[in-house]
């Protein structure tokens, strides 16, 4: 019995000693991970992007940033050795500059997401593919095709619908398309007007075939309608910033620039054609505008921007003559100072605030504006 009691006495030390050293072995693990990544290129060689691989613990605030090029790993399809990092359960986060064209996933097609605590070695075997066009999609670049012999025009088109092909139904671009819900009234009327389409033809179109007609030929005519052309056309770098400024801050959002790139080159030559030739060409349908007098144009600008001033001077008038004979505020006691000052210095003062108009007139015809015009963000 006395051995008996000897055994169970050591047996209870054994087991409460292992109890005490588990969770100090838990917190602070002995070791090291080696990390390794293996990537398979299958775009043919057409993706030539750093790509940073970020690895955060779950629990604690240690992370690890890794950047895996050409030359390192997939292009020659080398094993980058990444070196070593404490165990632990890892978030991976993977970034590179065409995220909306390629994707990388693990060898058996499963999304990448997480690296799981291992001691010794823990190898990625991941692979690079092209997000594929969307099979609905080739009939809709069917459509838009032009003929690239007629022009310089007619090419930059064409490069433009390439470069945006991948766009058609792709989740990733589904929040850039959004822009066109809210705006369908404004987009019939203006389709109806410079197109003579119907309200039924525009609503039968994909997002992408709105926008297509909409942001390269429709936006423009618009806009050329308001009168204002001096401040939208009166140089290059007004129709950069107050007509196409917006779309390709979207577009670079979005895309990784060639998107953007492409819309550009399109619409600067969209425009010297409008300056040069007097029309803005619809690719869509495949036929030039109506003519468009330049020179007529500016002479309705000026026109414009003379009433413009003229409504203001008059405003300024009739608002130093209001009747102040109710309660006074703080505009009313202002008006009523400048109703005992002399005609002379009412003359100086609406000669100044003329000056100011005329300035902020200049700066829209000749230097551009760097906002673009709430009335077209639409």
């Amino acid at each position: 019995m006395k051995h008996l009691k000897i055994i169970v006495f050591l047996m209870v030390c054994i087991l409460l000693s292992s109890f005490s050293f588990t969770p100090a072995h838990a917190e602070e693990p002995a070791g090291y991970c080696d990390v390794t990544f293996y990537l398979e290129d299958n775009t043919g060689g057409a993706f030539d992007n750093d790509i940073t691989v970020t690895l955060s613990a779950m629990f604690s605030n240690k992370n690890y940033s890794f950047v895996l090029t050409k030359d390192n790993s997939y292009g020659n399809a080398l094993t980058y050795d990444a070196g070593s990092i404490l165990p632990a359960i890892y978030i991976i986060d993977i970034n590179f500059k065409n995220m909306s064209r390629y994707t990388i996933k693990n060898f058996n097609d499963t999304e990448i997401f997480m690296m799981p605590s291992v001691e010794g070695q823990y190898n990625f075997r991941w692979k690079i593919d092209s997000i594929g066009i969307d099979e609905s999609a080739k009939d809709i670049v069917a459509s838009f095709s032009v003929d690239d012999s007629v022009g310089e025009g007619h090419r930059l088109f064409n490069d433009f619908i390439t470069a945006m092909v991948h766009t058609i139904n792709n989740p990733k671009w589904d929040g850039f398309y959004l822009y066109l819900t809210p705006s369908v009234e404004v987009h019939i009327k203006n389709y109806i007007t410079h197109c003579g389409g119907t309200a039924e033809e525009w609503r039968v179109k994909s997002d992408f075939e709105k926008f297509v007609y909409y942001e390269t030929y429709i936006r423009v005519m618009d806009i050329l309608s308001t009168g204002s052309y001096n401040s939208f056309f009166g140089t290059e770098n007004n129709f950069l910033n107050n007509v196409i400024h917006t779309m390709l801050h979207g577009l670079k959002s979005f895309g990784d620039g060639t998107e953007a790139e492409a819309y550009k080159a399109l619409m600067l030559w969209q425009y010297h054609n409008l300056v040069e030739n007097g029309s803005i060409y619809d690719f869509v349908a495949d036929n030039e505008s109506p003519f468009l007098d330049r020179n007529e144009l500016v002479s309705q600008s000026i026109d414009q921007e003379q009433q413009e001033l003229k409504t203001f001077i008059n405003d300024v008038a009739e608002a130093l003559a209001v009747d102040t004979t109710d309660a006074p505020g703080i505009w009313d006691n202002t008006i009523s100072v400048f109703k005992k000052t002399s005609t002379v210095v009412m003359i100086i003062i609406l000669a100044v605030l003329t000056s100011c108009l005329a300035i902020v007139v200049y700066n829209r015809k000749y230097k551009g504006i760097k906002n673009f015009d709430s009335d077209y963000i639409r």
